[in-house]
């Protein structure tokens, strides 16, 4: 059923076949969209590229077409999304929104990382860089504040970082979602006693944000489960010094991803994704996660995080608050191995109600002021 058009704004080129979450969460919205019946225009590339379409939407539509705007933002402020970094026709998306805002077509934004305000984040990165950035980041905000309707979060404790306060019923949460077709992955509750558990971990391993060292020296002690830790090639070059110079035999690293990453999440019992605590990791809410629920694998992860608040909350996993539960739990799972079969047909149970069509149904929901119907949900997640 044809519901409408709507605008999906983005300050970048679409990435169609990328890994991260950054280039993943777009396109996949944008189907999410199309599938739940809306016509989707697109408003995206550089800023030239925006420039004429919005030109094209002002001029050649009529306002009355378009249901909302749905923008996601990008890690760069809005005026130097350009490849070279540039601000150039920095008035032309400010156009569309005072175009929407005149007439009354909603606006919702996904903002998407507030790391900037991270001192742990900014001392990264070279002081000058950060220091120019700044000033465009509290513009891009401004305008916002002035034109969204509504923000969309991937954890509405992001909230309180911001500089210019959202009102909290200007706000929700829009967490990463998972596919549409659920994974019904073969059968694993054949635990022999020569069958070892396999966990996965996929992301980064750069220190001090993404420092997995303490999952390393954990695994040490268990020789009874394997670990498989996919990272990009040249993170693993830079930094492999850093954790030990001879990994235990039990812990294999791998560089795969897209189509590559897929066997290794069909092959694995759990994923496991706890890291050094810093302010970043108690932020984030990695897409890895909806990776693992889409394949039906329950997750380890940091307790008092965004991303172990949502384990806990839906019940897809366990979280720990030191390496000492961590080897704990790990040495409870290895004596009683079914309970990863129970803990798998739960999430596998649920995932459906966090598919990117749930997450678009959420965004019409909140936009066009509509009462939740259970029976809709059902039939679009």
């Amino acid at each position: 059923m044809h519901k409408g058009i709507i605008i999906f704004h983005h300050p970048r080129q679409l990435v169609m076949n990328g890994s991260s979450g950054s280039q993943v969460r777009p396109k996949k919205m944008i189907q999410a969209f199309e599938e739940s019946g809306f016509e989707v225009l697109l408003v995206t590339g550089d800023s030239q590229q925006r420039k004429k379409m919005i030109s094209e939407v002002i001029n050649s539509s009529k306002a009355s077409d378009y249901k909302f705007i749905y923008s996601e933002n990008h890690t760069l402020p809005l005026f130097l999304t350009d490849p070279d970094h540039v601000p150039r026709n920095i008035l032309a998306d400010y156009k569309l929104f005072i175009w929407a805002k005149r007439h009354k077509i909603p606006i919702g934004l996904f903002y998407r990382d507030i790391y900037w305000r991270l001192k742990e984040k900014v001392n990264t990165r070279r002081w000058l860089s950060d220091s120019v950035k700044l000033p465009f980041f509290i513009l891009e905000l401004i305008i916002y504040k002035l034109f969204v309707d509504h923000y969309f979060l991937p954890a509405i404790d992001m909230n309180r970082y911001f500089p210019l306060k959202i009102p909290i019923d200007r706000s929700s949460e829009l967490p990463p979602g998972c596919d549409r077709k659920i994974s019904h992955p073969k059968d694993k509750s054949n635990w022999t006693v020569n069958r070892k558990i396999l966990l996965i971990y996929v992301g980064g391993i750069s220190p001090p944000i993404y420092d997995i060292s303490k999952t390393i020296q954990v695994m040490t002690k268990l020789p009874e489960i394997r670990l498989t830790i996919i990272c990009r090639p040249d993170e693993w070059e830079l930094h492999k010094s850093y954790y030990l110079k001879e990994l235990p035999t039990n812990i294999e690293v791998v560089h795969a991803s897209g189509l590559g990453l897929k066997k290794y999440l069909e092959e694995a019992d759990g994923m496991l994704l706890y890291r050094a605590p810093t302010e970043f990791s108690k932020l984030a809410m990695p897409i890895k996660i909806f990776e693992a629920l889409q394949e039906g694998l329950p997750v380890i992860t940091n307790k008092y995080t965004n991303a172990g608040d949502f384990v806990e909350k839906n019940k897809i996993g366990w979280t720990v608050n030191s390496d000492d539960k961590l080897l704990e739990l790990l040495r409870y799972l290895v004596q009683k191995p079914d309970v990863l079969t129970e803990m798998r047909s739960r999430i596998l149970a649920i995932a459906e109600s966090h598919t990117w069509c749930a997450r678009a149904l959420t965004v019409r929901r909140i936009l066009l002021n509509e009462p939740l119907d259970s029976n809709e949900n059902r039939k679009m997640v």
